[in-house]
């Protein structure tokens, strides 16, 4: 089963794992693609949920590769690889695939490639249902919720890393999304929790529209 605990124990592992979690994850590439930011975000509308809109694939490598991602795909069509870069390199994201899970590592830009965190996705009929996240400073589980392909309902329960041992979730946001007639993402609202007793603190809704074949945020004024 995956859980905070499976997670934590996976994580405390990583800094040894690099060189061959980078090996077997570029052996699977067979193709390439850059990206002007993050286009396929792992876990469902992490993005849009934060306020922005994905990014857009780029027919070759742009002059100036900083803040720019690299994709690298497997035969079916799978991220494997991920490189997002900057002025003094780029962090690497490594990704393993089967029909039940999804399992990513995030390493750091820097030459000691330190380990950032491991987020597990359990997928059911082919959705996500639930991911966990170990990480350097905290964790976090989410939970999905979907009406046929459109996802309606996250919850995020987070933990900030205090000493040693697997700290304690609580309730961070509710996410709710709504849409048009036709599918199309209209907003998404986020209800923030007091983590002390649970109580509703403040609101955030982000508005989305269509603009020719893409989504981004809808601005006023």
């Amino acid at each position: 089963m995956v859980d905070l605990v499976f997670a934590e124990a996976a994580f405390a592992s990583l800094a040894s794992e690099y060189e061959v979690r980078k090996q077997l994850a570029e052996q699977l590439v067979v193709q390439w693609k850059w990206a002007s930011s993050t286009v396929f975000a792992l876990t469902p509308m992490s993005l849009e949920r934060r306020g922005y809109a994905p990014g857009r694939l780029l027919r070759q490598k742009p002059p100036e590769t900083n803040d720019c991602i690299e994709y690298g795909f497997d035969q079916d069509g799978r991220i494997s690889v991920e490189r997002q870069h900057n002025e003094f390199g780029f962090y690497e994201t490594f990704q393993k695939h089967s029909d039940t899970l999804i399992e990513s590592v995030h390493y750091d830009y820097k030459t000691d490639k330190k380990p950032i965190n491991i987020e597990f996705v359990v997928l059911e009929d082919g959705k996500a249902k639930r991911s966990v996240c170990s990480a350097t400073n905290g964790c976090s589980i989410e939970e999905y919720e979907w009406t046929d392909s459109l996802l309606t309902t996250v919850v995020q329960f987070t933990a900030e890393r205090v000493g040693n041992g697997t700290p304690a979730l609580l309730r961070n946001y509710i996410a709710e999304c709504e849409y048009d007639g036709a599918g199309v993402l209209q907003r998404i609202t986020r209800s923030f929790y007091d983590q002390t007793d649970e109580t509703t603190i403040d609101s955030v809704t982000t508005p989305f529209e269509r603009v020719g074949k893409r989504i981004r945020r809808k601005m006023y004024g």
